[in-house]
């Protein structure tokens, strides 16, 4: 009773191992993307899968499975660092529970919450979004904040000249309406 052999005795390399998993994932993603067209049934049922357990967020699923095969690829691009993927998908998930999107959402919330109340989940997924997005962009905090911060103030004063656009104009429009109905109707009643 010696040792048995297998059928097939493969010896791979480290990095071709690396290889043929960074294209699988690359691969998938493409499939994934593709099946974003519905042009076909099975592209519909996998549509309905991801949405069932990604919700909204099903979007960006293509685009962390990309990042993390091009990880394994070793290419010496900006994009294959590991600070990218890691980020993007710590900040990816964090919006996924934050907003309880999909399966995955509701679980990522539901658990944090189960160990610290809703209002914890919530404190904690926040904080794994601006951690996501400090190491996806490899930045540090003050810079985001000083961007959040001059994002908060242009929405703040988009808000504002919408607001204004749309109620103060109305508002002149309708005094100059009555005016001009009540000029009509002294000219009515003095004739």
């Amino acid at each position: 009773f010696g040792r048995r052999r297998s059928l097939f005795n493969l010896k791979l390399k480290k990095q071709t191992v690396y290889a043929l998993f960074a294209i699988s994932l690359i691969g998938f993603s493409a499939v994934i993307l593709l099946s974003f067209s519905n042009a076909s049934p099975i592209f519909v049922r996998t549509q309905k899968l991801l949405e069932a357990f990604f919700g909204w967020g099903k979007i960006f699923l293509p685009i962390a499975l990309f990042l993390f095969g091009l990880l394994f690829t070793g290419a010496r691009m900006k994009l294959a660092r590991a600070n990218v993927a890691v980020g993007f998908i710590l900040a990816w998930l964090s919006l996924l529970g934050l907003t309880k999107a999909g399966i995955v959402g509701l679980e990522i919330f539901g658990n944090i919450a189960d160990l610290l109340t809703g209002g914890g989940a919530i404190l904690i997924l926040l904080g794994g979004l601006v951690v996501g997005l400090v190491v996806l962009f490899n930045t540090p905090i003050d810079q985001i904040v000083t961007v959040i911060t001059a994002i908060v103030a242009a929405v703040g004063q988009l808000t504002q000249k919408i607001f204004i656009a749309l109620f103060v104009k109305k508002k002149e429009a309708a005094t100059a309406w009555n005016k001009n109905g009540a000029d009509r109707n002294r000219q009515i009643t003095s004739s």
